[in-house]
């Protein structure tokens, strides 16, 4: 690799996503998936598009082998500075009936949320210089009978490579 190359993908921006969160109301059985899009590179970062998906299965291993994206939103390149976020957020749709929330706290059934995020760094000035980071994040018990106010999300790493891409 040339020293040119070596210095842009060590200032370059990088986009991760952290604290993942799902909270649950368990009046209506509505489930929120939240979490923040972080530059976590030095340099700042143009925010062209984010898209998310929320599902359920009752196996992890069925979910498609490709994301599909179920809402997306455009931005102008807003501009995000190093160690900078913004939140990312879903409804899943349509809400859990009871029945299936008893099966997420038994662990037969799962939520899964996944999404990406396009950027521009400071060194790409066009498309063909997009950069894009997609993540995914499965919810489930650690004990049966867990407390119900809050599903506890963690980075779903078995899921298929598609839901889990850095350029």
């Amino acid at each position: 690799m040339e020293q040119p190359e070596i210095a842009r993908r060590t200032e370059r921006a990088w986009m991760v996503s952290f604290t993942p969160r799902m909270p649950f109301n368990e009046g209506t059985f509505d489930v929120d998936y939240e979490c923040e899009a972080t530059n976590v590179g030095r340099t700042p970062s143009r925010i062209v598009e984010v898209g998310i998906g929320f599902a359920k299965t009752a196996r992890l291993s069925n979910i498609p082998q490709t994301p599909i994206f179920t809402e997306k939103k455009q931005f102008n390149k807003i501009v995000l500075a190093p160690n900078d976020c913004f939140p990312v957020s879903a409804r899943l749709s349509p809400k859990l009936a009871q029945e299936e929330w008893q099966a997420v706290r038994e662990g037969k059934l799962f939520l899964y949320a996944y999404g990406f995020i396009t950027y521009l760094d400071v060194f790409g000035k066009s498309k063909r210089h997009i950069r894009e980071t997609r993540f995914c994040h499965r919810s489930g018990p650690s004990e049966p009978n867990w407390p119900v106010r809050e599903l506890y999300p963690c980075p779903f790493i078995e899921a298929p490579p598609e839901y889990h891409r850095a350029t």
